[in-house]
């Protein structure tokens, strides 16, 4: 059984349940500090509370919706010899880590040719994607999609930015994006994404800087 639970409450936070019957500890971080978790906590969503990463109450000041309203995913298709490769734009956290580690596959330029899997070994390419924090990228071997599965629990709450969540933890939601991966996500802080309970990387144009999250 999990030892970790997300519930994503209704224009609400995050509930965070540990359900071992034991302390959990160096498991959660909030700006690299680890929080222990004795049985529950509440995390921020709505990105304006007083006392991140924690929920205050604002959100019920503040009006916050955590409803979904994305319409339509946005799925990109790339093909290469050996490999195919989905990248689901409606779940990329923006964390840059596919261009930066690998600059050959992957161009910084915003558009629909941005993969290229010409110029490396489908190993890399697997290396690559398998290192997509949000898995917004995704690869399938002959139509049989490939999906790596976490085991050791791992929830990071970046500062002035998503939750990057890994391993068997469990986010109690009905609907899951297309193409995600069950044990490695990431999920909105700053209450403006599309695609709640997804971060969607909106918290890179937020234009309210009179607070941080």
């Amino acid at each position: 059984m999990n030892e970790l639970s997300i519930i994503p409450i209704e224009n609400g936070p995050l509930k965070i349940s540990n359900l071992s019957n034991k302390t959990l500890k160096n498991i959660i971080f909030y700006d690299s500090l680890p929080i222990t978790l004795e049985k529950s906590t509440l995390i921020c969503r709505c990105g304006k509370s007083k006392n991140q990463p924690f929920c205050d109450g604002t959100h019920l000041k503040d009006n916050f919706t955590s409803e979904k309203k994305l319409k339509e995913e946005i799925i990109q298709v790339y093909n290469s010899k050996d490999v195919t490769v989905t990248f689901n734009r409606s779940i990329c956290a923006g964390s840059a880590q596919c261009v930066n580690e690998f600059p050959s596959i992957y161009s910084s330029e915003n558009s629909h040719d941005w993969i290229n899997l010409d110029t490396e070994t489908t190993q890399e390419i697997i290396k690559s994607i398998e290192g997509c924090p949000s898995s917004a990228l995704s690869y399938s071997i002959e139509n049989k999609q490939i999906m790596q599965d976490y085991e050791k629990e791992n929830i990071n709450i970046l500062k002035n930015g998503p939750i990057t969540v890994i391993g068997a933890v469990d986010l109690k939601i009905e609907h899951w994006s297309s193409f995600a991966n069950k044990t490695k996500f990431t999920l909105c802080r700053c209450g403006a994404s599309e695609n709640k309970p997804f971060c969607d990387y909106s918290h890179a144009s937020l234009k309210d800087s009179s607070y941080t999250f």
